[in-house]
């Protein structure tokens, strides 16, 4: 019947079902089988009484297995709020540091807004103390500086100043014909190697090796000499007209004061050489223009303080005309007193600017006095032929001279490549050798080769020395010139950097 039928039926799902939660002996696993038909088999075996059986899985195996896994469970749960601690940590910590980080910008705004407020309540204050300054009233007039126009002078002559400091550093590279190739005269140094740099470059027609003293070698001992010194005499002038003080003073050519009889370098500031024709004073100092021109700076000083005094001594005697003594910029003079400039300037703004730049820029001296003997100073009038300034005035007319600093009696350094006599033989030549602060040489062989390896290693590295100074130079006038780092070269590489020096001065013309 039916009811039958559905209950075999039932009965068949029911031993499937227990035949699938079994576990089956290892013996009997049949891998390759077909488990369809050994699931046939077992059903009809079942059915007909026929197979054994099979037992049941162990229940303490299965007991271990759930402990194994509730164990599991419980370390990774562990773990996993581990985790979301520290994460929560973390969190909040960067909360935190964000929090802080908001604050301390609050705090640097805040900074900002004070500063900018005192520096406008200074630059207010200042500049109405000067306006109300009576010495500026007198100096420029009440009328002059009502609506602003003083400070538009100061900065119209500022630019000025600066236009044509630039103006006067590009002829002095006229002067010099730099030419670095056409590879790196049209401005491709991006496209380059910046650490290497290759070919050679020109300086007043003579060569030298962009690689520096790598190559230096191969030039012959005068030409190498005469580029050296155009290279030092281009930095040094350059210097001069931009305002720059170096950091080792060279010393191009050195002059005699008609008046001590010491040797003096010839350096300073450009505006340092301004000509007062267009202002009304006369200079009685006891000197001429040409004779202020021969003078060190000690006899300047000397002239210059001795004036004031024939002043007093005249308007004592009842001298009939007022005359205005003032001493001629010298280059040691820091500073300009406020007297000596009122009595300068009258009331044009462009003198008083003239006077005021050459004042500051005379606090920037290259110069450095050297003292001589006592008989020297007797024979002021006379022109010196002792062996060591002659040998000073062969040495600058010739070389480049560099020294250490700016304090009496510096190591000075001859930029004079040594050459090796292999041969023993006494040909035309001079060597490096260090000058003590008379000017006399330590050898007695300047127009001899090297035959001696010691010797020769010394005075290398002695003109080395000399070389890593002018490059030193070059580099630092670059900087405070305001070159762009990115145009620079190597500090071997001179002429390449002076180059670069020279588009920065067409740049700000333009």
């Amino acid at each position: 019947s039916a009811a039958k039928q559905r209950h075999l039926q039932k009965k068949r799902e029911c031993q499937l079902r227990l035949l699938e939660t079994r576990l089956l002996p290892a013996n009997e696993i049949d891998d390759g089988g077909d488990d369809k038909h050994n699931l046939q088999n077992d059903i009809d075996g079942v059915s007909l009484g026929k197979s054994k059986r099979r037992p049941l899985p162990d229940p303490n195996q299965i007991n271990q297995q759930v402990t194994h896994l509730k164990e599991r469970l419980d370390i990774l749960r562990s773990l996993s709020n581990d985790l979301a601690v520290n994460v929560t940590a973390k969190t909040m910590e960067n909360d935190e540091r964000q929090s802080n980080l908001e604050i301390q910008s609050q705090k640097v705004l805040v900074a900002q807004e004070r500063l900018s407020s005192m520096k406008h309540c200074l630059v207010f204050q200042a500049e109405e103390n000067i306006i109300n300054s009576p010495d500026e009233k007198k100096l420029y007039g009440n009328d002059s500086v009502g609506d602003g126009r003083l400070r538009d002078a100061l900065d119209h002559g500022r630019h000025q100043i600066q236009s044509l400091r630039f103006q006067f550093a590009l002829r002095v590279f006229d002067m010099h014909r730099i030419d670095v190739g056409e590879e790196y005269a049209n401005g491709n140094k991006g496209k380059m190697n910046k650490d290497n740099a290759t070919g050679v470059g020109k300086i007043g027609g003579l060569p030298l090796p962009h690689a520096g003293p790598a190559l230096y070698g191969v030039l012959p001992q005068g030409v190498l000499a005469s580029s050296l010194r155009l290279v030092a005499t281009l930095t040094n002038l350059v210097s001069r007209c931009l305002g720059v003080v170096l950091p080792h003073p060279i010393l191009v050519c050195a002059k005699e004061c008609s008046k001590c009889g010491s040797v003096y370098n010839f350096g300073g500031d450009v505006i340092d050489t301004i000509s007062f024709d267009n202002i009304d004073i006369d200079i009685d100092d006891g000197f001429g223009d040409d004779a202020q021109s021969s003078l060190c700076n000690a006899c300047c000083q000397e002239g210059s303080s001795s004036s004031p005094r024939k002043n007093q001594r005249g308007s004592a005697s009842g001298s009939q005309s007022k005359v205005i003594h003032a001493k001629l910029p010298s280059p040691n003079t820091t500073r300009l007193s406020k007297t000596s400039l009122m009595s300068f300037v009258g009331t044009s703004a462009r003198k008083a600017m003239a006077l005021t730049a050459s004042a500051t820029s005379r606090a920037m001296t290259n110069t450095q006095h050297v003292a001589t003997s006592s008989e020297q100073g007797k024979s002021s009038q006379l022109i010196s032929t002792s062996p060591s300034i002659v040998t000073k005035r062969i040495n600058h007319a010739s070389f480049a001279v560099l020294a250490e600093s700016y304090q009496l009696g510096a190591t000075e350094y001859i930029l004079n490549p040594p050459r090796l006599n292999d041969d023993g033989g006494n040909n035309e030549g001079k060597i490096l050798s260090p000058v003590n602060e008379t000017g006399a040489s330590s050898s007695n062989s300047q127009n001899q080769l090297f035959s001696n390896r010691e010797d020769f290693h010394t005075a290398e590295e002695r003109f080395s020395i000399g070389v890593q100074l002018l490059q030193n130079d070059v580099i630092a006038l670059c900087f405070r010139a305001g070159v762009d780092v990115s145009k620079l070269w190597p500090a071997e590489s001179v002429l390449l950097n002076l180059h670069a020096l020279l588009e920065h001065c067409q740049a700000q013309i333009v």
